[in-house]
This record gives structure tokens, C-alpha cells and sequence, in this order.
């Protein structure tokens, strides 16, 4: 295995960390490398069969003067693994896709998404430490792409988090990047703008994380209608500008109007609402899924939370739920399904938790799709998560 490629495997390994930095700092010794890639390669086990897994993003080496460099990037492939020409000319009109997280051929698309940049690019996101990214970025911008990075000046509990890759961007010429703190409470969205005309809607932050090591969702579309109304946001906030969201609009956008749009989402419910949730505290919320209980069924893949109360209540309400459970991974999804029993699901995809301060503080942007791939896709993740990777919250 070539020294960089090993590098590579090692980096995304979170149980031999420490054997990690050990061979940053001490380049030739060759025998604790070939060890921990030994290590590297076993441990992965059956949580890489059952997500994909990713290929590792490249390594940020830091020299003694705490300089970021990236030492390598890992070209991506721009189909899915199962696509073939003539199915990527059939992508081409579509409307709307769903990629699943963590799984190989969508972290492919969402390089392939950045790599295919012609003029411009716009990234939102809370927190950012890909190097994978990164590099992504940088390269675009040494073509003379013009990039724009909305980033939260302080994380909650990591507030230095984005500094160093944010130090590492900003020396680029094309490159331009903000820090935003937002209203009440955090810049939280996570958004993708390429050309003006494709629009990525993310659960994910540009992290190693989010990448590798969580189940997420990004939704893409090339409606130019939707790239126009999420880049008439992401410029409102660049520039401190006020931001009014169109009446109609199918967007999902705190503090405008997230707590309204979910609210009425719900209130569709006819047959079952299927819920992944990495935050749920909002009284309104929860009482909304109360209501829906008595009358259809209520399905919810919770990151368990520190406060069991919500769980006890949740579950007295005869609502089902489980606790996402698969070693090393985090449940971190926002994401809600409608009747997907139906002839006419509906589906809210995006970054705002169901917590009173994501609705009602903080930037957030989602979005509701009646899309038939998109939602056959989100009940097929949901029905295996629960059927497999998830355990039974209410015994």
C-alpha cells in the first residue's frame, strides 16, 4: 500500500487515532504503519457492508508551525456505481435526486457535484473539516471559479472548529469566506450552489463525520426556479440583507417559515409519518406528532437522547420508536415522510432539527418534494434502518 493511500485509511479510522499522528510525526517508522493499516483494514467489519462506507478523504498534515496541507485527493468517479452512460443522459432531465450517507457512490457525487463547477460555486455549512472538500474547492478556484463560503463563527462546544480550514482557504485567491453568527442562534444550514442552476440541500456538514460516519441525506436538484430562490437567500445573508421567502415557495427556511411549512406537512398525514430525527424537543412539534398518533402510525429513528422524558412521553402517545443503534454510527438525518404507502408521499429533506431554537433562531434551509424517487428512496433507507440498525425505544 503506497504511503499516502495508507495515510488516507488511517485518517478516517477513529480507533487508531493515536497511531495516526504517531506516523505524521515520525515518517519512518515503517513497522507501526504496516500494523495500524492491519488494524485499519479489520476493523471496518460489518458496518462498512451495511453503509458502503466511503473511501477515505485526503489527510491535513501540520507541520511544527501549524500549517494545513493537504497531502492528497482521491479523484472521484462521476457516476454512481451502478450507472452507465445512458443512464447518466437519462439523469440529465430529471428533477430531483436522493443520496444516502455514508455510502461510496454518494460521497463520489458530491465531489463530482463541486468538480463539474463551469462558473461559480456558494457553500453554506455549520461546521467544515473535509479536506476532501477542500481540495475540491481549491482546485476550482484555481481555475478561476469564483467561490463564496458562508461558515458559523462558533459552533456549539467547538467553537475553533472551522478555524484552521478556514485559514487554509482563505489564502486562495477566488476564494471568499464569512463567518456568521445568525440572529439568536447558529448559521446551521447546509446548502450547495453550482453555476446558478444546481442546488444540493444537505443534513450534512462539509465534516469527515457527516461523511463517513453518520447517516445523512443530500437532496439535489437542477430546477433552476429552486437554484434561484436558494441563491437569492444565500446572498440576502452575505450581504446582511433582509430575506422574505416566496409564499408558495417549496423551501423550508428558518426562522421565515419552518415551523408553518413542517406544521401543515404534518397535518397531511393520512395513513403514516415516518420521522428520522437527531433533535426533538419542540412542544409543537411533538404535540403535532401526538395528534397524528390517534389517528395514523408514527414511526421516529431518534439519536437517543440525554433527556429520557421526551422518549417516555413519545411513547405513552402510542408513537413507535427506536434508537438508531449501529456501532461507530451516528443517527444525524433530519428528515420527514408522509403516506409513503401511497400513491402521493411527501417528503421534508434538510438541516433543521425539531428543536424550538432550529425552527425559530437559527438559519436553517429544507426543502418538501412530492418527487416519487426521492421519497421510494427515503422509505427504503427508513424501513432498513428500522428494520436493521435501530433498536426498539419503548421497552
Amino acid at each position: 500500500m503506497p504511503l499516502l493511500t495508507a495515510l488516507n485509511s488511517l485518517q478516517q479510522n477513529k480507533h487508531i487515532k493515536h497511531c495516526y499522528k504517531k506516523i505524521i510525526t515520525k515518517p519512518l517508522s515503517v513497522f507501526v504503519l504496516v500494523v495500524c493499516c492491519c488494524i485499519s483494514a479489520t476493523s471496518y467489519g460489518s458496518a462498512e457492508k451495511l453503509f458502503s462506507a466511503s473511501p477515505p478523504a485526503p489527510v491535513i498534515a501540520r507541520g511544527e508551525n501549524g500549517n494545513a496541507t493537504v497531502l492528497s485527493h482521491q479523484s472521484a468517479n462521476l457516476l454512481d456505481a451502478s450507472d452507465t452512460p445512458q443512464e447518466e443522459n437519462k439523469q440529465k432531465a430529471r428533477h430531483s435526486w436522493l443520496f444516502i450517507y455514508p455510502k461510496k457512490s454518494s460521497y463520489q457525487r458530491l465531489l463530482s457535484i463541486i468538480n463539474n463547477a463551469h462558473h461559480s460555486i456558494k457553500l453554506a455549512t455549520y461546521s467544515f473539516t473535509s479536506a476532501a472538500i477542500a481540495q475540491a474547492l481549491i482546485n476550482k478556484a484555481k481555475q478561476g471559479i469564483k467561490v463564496n463560503i458562508m461558515i458559523e463563527r462558533r459552533p456549539y462546544k467547538e467553537e475553533t472548529v472551522n478555524n484552521k480550514m478556514v485559514k487554509l482557504l482563505s489564502h486562495h485567491k477566488n476564494i471568499s469566506i464569512k463567518y456568521k453568527h445568525f440572529y439568536h442562534g447558529y448559521l446551521h444550514e447546509k446548502l450547495l450552489i453550482i453555476d446558478h442552476n444546481t442546488t444540493a440541500i444537505l443534513t450534512l456538514n462539509f465534516t469527515n463525520s457527516g461523511l463517513f460516519y453518520q447517516r445523512n441525506f443530500m437532496y439535489l436538484t437542477n430546477s433552476i426556479n429552486t437554484a434561484k430562490q436558494i441563491e437569492r437567500l444565500f446572498n440576502a445573508d452575505w450581504n446582511n440583507k433582509a430575506f422574505h421567502p416566496k409564499k408558495n415557495t417549496t423551501l423550508v427556511i428558518s426562522p421565515n417559515n419552518s415551523d408553518r411549512k413542517i406544521r401543515q406537512l404534518l397535518a397531511q398525514t393520512k395513513t403514516k409519518t415516518e420521522v428520522y430525527a437527531d433533535g426533538l424537543t419542540d412542544n409543537a412539534f411533538i404535540t403535532s406528532l401526538e395528534n397524528i398518533a390517534q389517528r395514523a402510525n408514527v414511526q421516529i429513528i431518534l439519536t437517543k437522547p440525554n433527556n429520557m422524558r421526551i422518549v417516555k412521553e413519545l411513547c405513552q402517545h402510542n408513537i413507535h420508536l427506536h434508537f438508531f443503534s449501529l456501532k461507530r454510527y451516528r443517527q444525524h438525518a433530519k428528515a420527514i415522510l408522509i403516506n409513503s404507502d401511497s400513491a402521493a408521499p411527501s417528503a421534508y429533506i434538510g438541516s433543521i432539527n425539531f428543536t424550538y431554537p432550529s425552527l425559530h433562531k437559527n438559519r436553517e434551509l429544507g426543502t418538501i418534494t412530492q418527487s416519487k424517487e426521492v421519497t421510494q428512496k427515503l422509505a427504503s433507507a427508513f424501513n432498513k434502518d428500522w428494520d436493521k440498525n435501530s433498536v426498539n425505544a419503548c421497552t
